[in-house]
């Protein structure tokens, strides 16, 4: 989340939804 903010969190969010 918040991937606008902090790209760590927005390669989280890929990596949680399958997309990494």
């Amino acid at each position: 989340g918040s991937g606008k903010k902090f790209k760590a969190c927005h390669y989280a969010d890929l990596r949680a939804n399958g997309v990494i």
